[in-house]
């Protein structure tokens, strides 16, 4: 049963001004646009930055980070590696899209068979970001929980306490439209990696968005009975975590 925890109620209208919510929407969880984390990283350990002026380009420093984790690991266990507040470039860098917070219009609606969803309210191009995946930062012990999402070794955002409008995109056994990102900006810390959703193909207004949970990306968020209404729906799902890095570095 949907509840609204003490102080939260409505909150969450002004946390995510570009995103609509439902007539009389109460939460049992605490909305938050920024991951918790029961202990916060030192932010000034292993911090670096480009030297950049102004935008980047191929030959950002950042750029060239992302460049070799692809050609490392290839997709999808590789870092897109953001411009960070230690970099000289300007707040308008290209390569900071994730950092903006969510520049398009969404809705939180009520779908038919799967609780509450998540759609477009514009169209959102191809390659756009859609939203970050928000929670507390944990160390993974087992615990169950279907809003876990791995980060690192034995680290995981957990949405099922604290979360944000991401926690309402829901399966597609078709692979959806949206994909994943683990971001990383200004640090190598693990425990301040981010997961972003972007656009995998042009979604037009009152598109639902949709990922596969499991995938190639093997990530995984419960053990149930599949709804997802796909064509080629597997009609089940298996417990586990989100994953979308086999390999940490």
């Amino acid at each position: 049963m949907w509840h609204v925890p003490k102080n939260a109620q409505n909150t969450h209208s002004l946390l995510e001004p570009l995103v609509s919510f439902p007539n009389n929407f109460v939460t049992d969880f605490i909305y938050t646009v920024y991951n918790k984390h029961i202990e916060l990283p030192m932010l000034n350990a292993g911090s670096e930055g480009c030297s950049c002026k102004n935008d980047c380009s191929d030959t950002c420093d950042c750029v060239q980070k992302t460049i070799a984790s692809f050609r490392t690991f290839g997709k999808p266990c590789s870092i897109v590696y953001e411009c960070g507040p230690w970099c000289s470039c300007s707040s308008k860098c290209c390569n900071k899209s994730s950092q903006r917070g969510i520049q398009k219009k969404l809705a939180i609606f009520r779908t038919e068979g799967k609780g509450l969803g998540l759609h477009a309210e514009e169209a959102i191009p191809r390659g756009s970001f859609v939203c970050e995946y928000v929670g507390e930062v944990l160390e993974d012990k087992g615990s169950p929980s279907t809003y876990k999402f791995a980060i690192g070794p034995e680290l995981v955002i957990d949405a099922e306490k604290y979360g944000n409008v991401a926690r309402f995109v829901n399966h597609s056994c078709d692979g959806g439209n949206v994909h994943i990102e683990c971001v990383s900006y200004g640090h190598h810390d693990g425990r301040l990696r981010h997961i972003t959703m972007f656009a995998a193909k042009d979604i037009a207004a009152s598109e639902e968005l949709t990922f596969h949970y499991s995938g190639s990306e093997g990530r995984y968020i419960f053990d149930g009975d599949c709804c997802c209404g796909s064509d080629h729906c597997c009609t089940r799902l298996f417990y586990g975590c989100f994953s979308n890095l086999d390999i940490f570095d």
